[in-house]
């Protein structure tokens, strides 16, 4: 259906759309673990506006894959390109998708982001309660995700 409907029309202006909660096809997708529809998507998503687009919340596609605790997602979101903006979006409380991953503990996706190109500095940043992945990793209680290797 998806295919059938993104031939009909324009793709670009169709992947634009966000209802009234800025919600675009993508993130429905995504939350909806659809990752065959996500890659379609994706495919017909020539300059990245679905990938930039932001709910109200502040919250990007990458956020709802990171939130809802989907690797496969994320992995594949991260592939499509705009690596940076991707890891440096901000929801409306300042955190980040490294932030996200880090209080819900999930430590398959907090490695993906770290290697996808997070940079020692951006570990730094803080959320509005002034709290970086790791504080918030440690405020809920998952003090594995950052423990330091021993000898």
């Amino acid at each position: 259906m998806v295919d059938l409907l993104l031939k009909a029309g324009s793709p670009t202006a169709q992947l634009a759309m966000q209802n009234e909660g800025g919600w675009n096809a993508i993130m429905f997708a995504t939350a909806g673990t659809r990752i065959d529809i996500v890659t379609r998507l994706l495919a017909a998503d020539r300059d990245g506006q679905q990938l930039r687009a932001a709910k109200r919340d502040g919250y990007t596609v990458l956020m709802i894959a990171v939130a809802t605790g989907q690797e496969l997602a994320a992995r594949t979101l991260l592939k499509a390109g705009y690596l940076q903006e991707q890891l440096l979006a901000e929801d409306d409380d300042k955190r980040n998708p490294l932030m996200l991953a880090s209080m819900r503990g999930l430590k398959p996706i907090v490695v993906l982001l770290l290697n996808a190109g997070f940079h020692r500095e951006q570990l730094a940043m803080q959320d509005r309660d002034k709290f970086n992945a790791v504080g918030l990793a440690v405020r809920a209680g998952h003090v594995d995700l950052y423990e330091p290797k021993r000898g």
